[in-house]
């Protein structure tokens, strides 16, 4: 009896949102509505002051929000064994509970836990601003997202340690045509790097500017590196992205293909598709498509296979010309 109910459980935490029945999408939403109340009852109390009629909800919100957040986070806890990936493993809830998705569930808590027991330190309130992180969680876009990074962990380090030696040589070349013009600006490297960082990123605060010839020479060099180099993370997240989506697409139609294999597709088998489909975030486009490619390389789907028997097509020998058309 438990095991189903934590199997149910289980399925409605970590199920999509496309898979939510009416009720599940309600609490979903009534969750990402109070944290955002939360986000903006934090900053009002920086504007408010404690008595203002403006800020009389907030502890009701702080209370519901942590009374919330508080049995999702042990019901995760609880139902986290019928995942495959912690069924099998030693201490399995503590492996889950150091997992990112955990530890933001964990950072929506607590600040809600201490201010319940009267710890309101302006640490804490910013630390409150943290469970914004809950609305990825909410959404199901963090898990997106960890596994790009994941997969371009090598190009993103390669990426962001040629953005470190070109900030060093930078700054180090800025001092060397500024440090007598500007001591107090460019007399130290630390001191140069700031403008480094400034002017590699594009921002130009214009508190740091080159006056000499060389110098303005050497910025306006600077800049134009920056702008092609930042732009090397930006081009790797967005192939980490597609990638992720060809291979989902690619999983989901091996998955029709195997569905294909005995040459229909059941009722039962449809449905179980169209759950994968939304699990995986794929459009019902590229679920299409996955099927009408998955049936275009069937056995038997090519010119020459025989599509009644379904047997495969016979492979050409180099140089052998296709076989004519019959006449009728």
């Amino acid at each position: 009896m438990n095991g189903r109910w934590r199997f149910r459980l289980h399925r409605t935490l970590e199920a999509p949102w496309g898979l939510l029945t009416r009720g599940e999408r309600l609490v979903r939403g009534l969750l990402v509505a109070l944290t955002c109340a939360a986000v903006a009852g934090v900053l009002l109390e920086e504007v408010y002051e404690a008595d203002h009629p403006a800020v009389q909800w907030i502890p009701l919100v702080e209370l519901a929000v942590t009374l919330l957040f508080a049995g999702e986070y042990a019901l995760r806890l609880w139902v986290c064994v019928e995942d495959p990936r912690f069924a099998r493993a030693r201490l399995p809830r503590l492996r889950y509970a150091l997992t990112p998705g955990a530890l933001v569930d964990l950072l929506a808590v607590l600040p809600g836990l201490l201010w319940l027991f009267g710890v309101d330190l302006r640490s804490l309130r910013i630390l409150r601003l943290l469970r914004v992180l809950a609305l990825t969680r909410l959404a199901g876009s963090l898990e997106l997202l960890l596994r790009v990074l994941r997969a371009e962990a090598e190009a993103l380090f390669a990426a962001f340690t040629l953005v470190l030696v070109v900030l060093v040589l930078a700054a180090a070349g800025i001092h060397h045509f500024e440090a007598e013009a500007q001591p107090e600006t460019f007399g130290t490297l630390p001191q140069a790097l700031w403008w480094a960082v400034v002017t590699v990123t594009t921002v130009g605060y214009g508190d740091a500017v080159p006056i000499t010839p060389g110098g303005r020479l050497f910025a306006g060099l600077t800049s134009l590196v920056g702008i092609a180099l930042f732009s090397l993370p930006t081009a790797i997240l967005a192939a980490g992205f597609v990638e992720q989506l060809r291979v989902r697409r690619q999983a989901y139609r091996q998955l029709v293909e195997l569905a294909l294999a005995d040459g229909r597709l059941t009722p039962e088998e449809r449905e179980r598709l169209e759950e994968i489909r939304i699990e995986l975030g794929l459009s019902a486009e590229s679920a299409i498509a996955a099927l009408e490619e998955a049936l275009a390389h069937r056995p038997g789907g090519g010119e020459e296979g025989d599509q009644s028997s379904g047997t495969p097509p016979r492979k050409r020998a180099k140089g052998e010309r296709p076989p004519s058309p019959r006449k009728a």
